[in-house]
C-alpha cells in the first residue's frame, strides 16, 4: 500500500495538533514489521508533512520519533577482490576487446583513486587538474559532504589524457551518457561490466576501495593517510574538522605506490598464467 495511503487510513479525519509521538511510533512499527524499508520512507515522508505544518504555524512540534526508533538496515559488505582475482579483472579489462573504452577507463578510475563510483562517473573536466596531477571533488558530490582531494598517480594521468581524447570538448562530463551527453554514464555501467567479466557476487566495483585498505593495512600503512585517501570523516569531532590537504605528499606517494601494485599484479597474472589473455578475448 501507498505511504500516503496508509497515512490517510490511520490518521483520517484527526486534527493535525492532536496526533501523538506514541502513536505515529505504533503506526510505524506495524508497518515496519512487514516491509521494514517501506517504513523508513513513510516515517521520511510524514517528518516532511510534520514540517512543513510546523512552517505553516499549524502546530508548534514535530510528534514523528526520531530514526533511532526503526530497525537498523542489515548492511551488506561490498565484496573485495583479492590480489589474484585484481590481477585477472586486470587482463579481463586490457584484453578483452568489446569493452567500450571511457567504460574501461572508468572502471580503471575507480581502481586507481580508490573513490567511490559515483564520485568518477559524475566527474567533471572541470574538476581536474592534469598538469597539477590532482582531482578536486567538491563536497555537494561526496558522501560526507567535504572537499575530497585527490593526488592523481601518473597512469591516472594517463588514462584521463586519453580519455580527454576521446571525449569531446563541450562535454562537461568526464563520462557523458552515451543516451544523453548532458548526463552522466548510467550509475550500473561499471557493475555491469564486472557482472559481464564473470564477477557477478564477487566483486563490486565499491568493493575496490576495500581492497585499497586492505592491502595498506597488511602492509602496515598509515591508518590516517588510507583513511584520508578514502575520504573517510574522522569519527572524532576535533578530527573531523581537518583539512581537505592533509597528509597531501603521503596520500599522492600512497596512491602512486597502489597504482605501480596494480600494474605488477597485471604482469604477476599474465606471466604465470600466459593462456589467460587468449581465453578472456572468447568471454565477450
Amino acid at each position: 500500500m501507498h505511504k500516503t495511503s496508509i497515512f490517510s487510513i490511520k490518521l483520517k479525519s484527526r486534527q493535525i495538533g492532536s496526533i501523538t509521538r506514541l502513536e505515529l511510533t505504533a503506526l510505524l512499527k506495524s508497518v515496519e514489521h512487514r516491509a521494514p524499508e517501506v517504513a523508513r520512507n513513510l516515517r521520511n515522508h510524514l517528518w516532511g508533512i510534520f514540517e512543513y505544518a510546523i512552517d505553516s504555524g499549524l502546530i508548534e512540534n514535530n510528534p514523528v520519533p526520531p530514526v533511532r526508533v526503526m530497525k537498523k538496515r542489515n548492511q551488506k559488505n561490498h565484496p573485495a577482490l583479492s590480489d589474484k582475482q585484481i590481477g585477472d579483472f586486470l587482463l579481463k579489462l586490457d584484453n578483452t576487446g568489446k569493452i567500450n573504452e571511457e567504460t574501461r577507463i572508468a572502471m580503471l578510475l575507480v581502481l586507481l583513486t580508490a573513490c567511490r563510483k559515483a564520485e568518477v562517473i559524475e566527474g567533471r573536466w572541470g574538476e581536474v587538474d592534469l598538469d597539477g596531477t590532482k582531482w578536486e571533488i567538491p563536497a555537494a558530490r561526496m558522501k560526507a559532504k567535504r572537499v575530497h582531494w585527490v593526488p592523481l598517480s601518473s597512469q591516472a594521468v594517463a588514462l584521463l589524457t586519453r580519455l580527454r581524447a576521446l571525449v569531446p570538448a563541450d562535454r562537461e562530463y568526464l563520462f557523458p551518457n552515451r543516451v544523453d551527453p548532458r548526463r552522466p554514464m548510467a550509475n550500473r555501467s561499471l557493475n555491469a561490466l564486472m557482472e559481464r567479466l564473470g564477477l557477478s557476487g564477487v566483486g563490486t566495483p565499491h568493493g575496490m576501495r576495500a581492497s585499497f585498505s586492505t592491502y595498506f593495512n597488511s602492509i602496515g600503512g598509515n591508518i590516517d593517510v588510507i583513511e584520508h585517501c578514502l575520504a573517510h570523516v574522522p569519527a572524532n569531532a576535533v578530527r573531523a574538522a581537518y583539512n581537505r590537504h592533509a597528509y597531501q605528499d603521503e596520500r599522492r606517494a600512497m596512491l602512486q605506490q597502489w597504482a605501480d601494485y596494480l600494474d605488477r599484479l597485471r604482469k604477476e597474472r599474465a606471466s604465470s598464467e600466459p593462456m589467460i589473455v587468449a581465453a578472456m578475448r572468447s568471454l565477450i
